[in-house]
């Protein structure tokens, strides 16, 4: 219970704070914003921690949460890694932008990654290419009509724009297969530790 209510209260913190950036950062400088992958991934998990809130107390909630955080730990994975690596050094907004958009989403994704009941399995990965192939399906559109990329140098060009498809692939079913192997180590281990108490509570009561 306890577990329960500390979740509650972590993912409203999450909510209340991204929640404000999505109003007072995001909006303003709405629909250009939606041009970028990390605007996508930033609302994505805005919503993921606003649904949270109520897992707990809608059952149809608990079935989707899974899913939905399985998609988030991929993307967030994907941004956060392709962008402090490749893209940090290119990007001409102000730091305290590149810091909030890039760093936050991923932190608050990890912090949440031991406690949560989404078990992450190989069929998400499904949900994850369908996300990659959407959103370059409108990056493409958007590239078309607007004469150039929203990210510098990535257009019709040159072949950087197939690169950063197969890098989108890579990173985020690499990240969804290690967070699978972890969260079942985790559950393996909160499994053995409810037996070895189950297993100590009878013996007590033997010897009573």
């Amino acid at each position: 219970m306890r577990t329960v209510e500390t979740m509650r209260y972590f993912r409203i913190f999450a909510a209340v704070v991204m929640t404000g950036v999505s109003a007072f950062i995001l909006l303003p400088n709405a629909p250009k914003a939606l041009l970028f992958m990390t605007t996508w991934g930033f609302l994505l998990t805005n919503c993921y921690f606003l649904v949270g809130i109520f897992e707990h107390s809608h059952d149809k909630m608990k079935k989707v949460t899974p899913k939905y955080y399985a998609l988030i730990w991929g993307l967030n994975w994907t941004i956060s890694l392709i962008y402090w690596t490749l893209l940090f050094t290119s990007d001409p907004n102000p730091l305290y932008k590149r810091v909030i958009f890039h760093s936050f989403p991923i932190v608050l994704t990890v912090i949440e990654f031991p406690y949560n009941r989404a078990m992450l399995k190989r069929k998400h990965f499904l949900i994850m290419i369908a996300f990659v192939l959407i959103y370059f399906a409108f990056y493409c559109v958007t590239t078309l009509i607007n004469g150039k990329g929203a990210y510098t140098g990535i257009d019709f060009t040159n072949f950087i724009i197939v690169f950063m498809i197969v890098l989108n692939f890579i990173i985020s079913l690499a990240a969804l297969e290690v967070g699978r192997i972890i969260k079942n180590k985790i559950a393996q281990k909160s499994t053995e530790s409810t037996e070895n108490a189950d297993y100590v509570e009878i013996q007590d009561r033997k010897s009573k």
